[in-house]
């Protein structure tokens, strides 16, 4: 249904003639007739005016479904977290360059299409370039116009990270400074100070997950003095989580296990020391494979007494490609320059083949 055909309705519901109306806005009945026929609109100013006077929303007048379109919205995210999942990076982009489109001051939106363009920044493709200037300009844009303080930190993360990889450390450093300078400024740890209760406790297990979270980052970017050193340190990590997960039921940290044992195999392999590259390789699939199941299964949660009732939902973990755990070990061990002596051993395909 049209404006005019709106106003039309509106006015005769309220018994009132095209020049009523008129005098009410100080138009001419003219005016009127050439809205109601679709000759023409009404001044955007007039809109709020009508609306008061008829006592609806500019929205209705427009026609503009609230309730269909926050209805909508929910759903792309829904279908954006399904294809997140999966690892179905180009049909999330898809799906919110044309989201977009329709809304396009969703700030959910951006901020998801922020991360769809950051994974696609140093994979080694020609695209690599394309998507470094692509999140460059959304970041920036999203800092520019959102006050959104969580889609803002995730753009200040992009930034980093991409003017770092092209290059240009000083605008990286630039942005950096400029973030909280201390993890008591987190979300996680004011909640932790102000709940009570049953929330409290939850609020304490959510500051644990991110203390590993941001320990699993600091070793990965670890750099020692020699490979030994380094070798040490990724195993430090491998003691935090016993502490935290005593019992073995390490859930999502099965990935982060993955990958932590995944790099002490290539750096056995940049020691020239087989049987312990290929004794690290063995575990990081193992882990990798633990993880890929618990991804097809329902929500569960941890065990342990630190953790014990904390839940994961397989179904909202993401995924930056459509690859499984187990893939991506292999894919990285074998792309790395330091294990070309021993992807051709027998050794090596014996354990490939028990877990691919």
């Amino acid at each position: 249904m049209n404006l005019g055909i709106k106003i039309k309705e509106l006015r005769i519901e309220n018994n009132l003639t095209q020049e009523d109306l008129a005098e009410q806005l100080g138009v001419s009945f003219q005016a009127v007739s050439r809205w109601e026929t679709g000759v023409t609109y009404p001044d955007i100013t007039l809109l709020p005016i009508l609306a008061n006077m008829f006592n609806v929303t500019v929205d209705y007048l427009l026609d503009v479904d609230i309730l269909k379109k926050e209805e909508e919205i929910k759903e792309i995210l829904k279908k954006d977290d399904e294809l997140s999942h999966v690892g179905k990076v180009k049909e999330r982009e898809s799906l919110l360059e044309q989201a977009l489109k329709k809304y396009p001051n969703n700030w959910d939106f951006k901020s998801r299409l922020l991360s769809v363009y950051h994974v696609q920044t140093a994979n080694g493709t020609l695209e690599d370039e394309i998507y470094q200037k692509k999140v460059i300009e959304l970041g920036n844009h999203i800092l520019e116009k959102c006050t959104i303080d969580s889609k803002r930190y995730l753009a200040i993360n992009s930034l980093i990270f991409v003017y770092d990889w092209i290059g240009e450390t000083k605008k990286a450093e630039e942005i950096a400074n400029n973030l909280p300078g201390d993890f008591y400024d987190t979300k996680e740890y004011a909640m932790m100070t102000i709940s009570h209760g049953k929330e409290n406790n939850k609020a304490v297990k959510d500051v644990i997950y991110s203390v590993l979270e941001m320990f699993d980052g600091a070793v990965a970017y670890y750099r020692g003095k020699t490979a030994g050193e380094e070798l040490k340190v990724y195993l430090k990590y491998k003691e935090l989580i016993d502490v935290i997960f005593e019992d073995g039921n390490y859930l999502f940290f099965n990935e982060r296990l993955a990958g932590n044992y995944e790099r002490c195999a290539i750096i056995c392999a940049r020691l020239k020391n087989k049987e312990e590259c290929l004794k690290y390789l063995s575990l990081a699939l193992d882990y990798a494979k633990k993880f890929d199941e618990i991804t097809k299964g329902a929500p569960t949660t941890y065990t342990s007494l630190l953790m014990n009732g904390f839940e994961e939902n397989p179904s909202k973990w993401t995924k930056t490609n459509e690859i499984s755990s187990l893939e991506r070990v292999k894919s990285n061990f074998e792309e790395s320059k330091w294990t070309e002596f021993i992807v051709n051993d027998e050794d090596y395909k014996k354990i490939i083949e028990k877990y691919i």
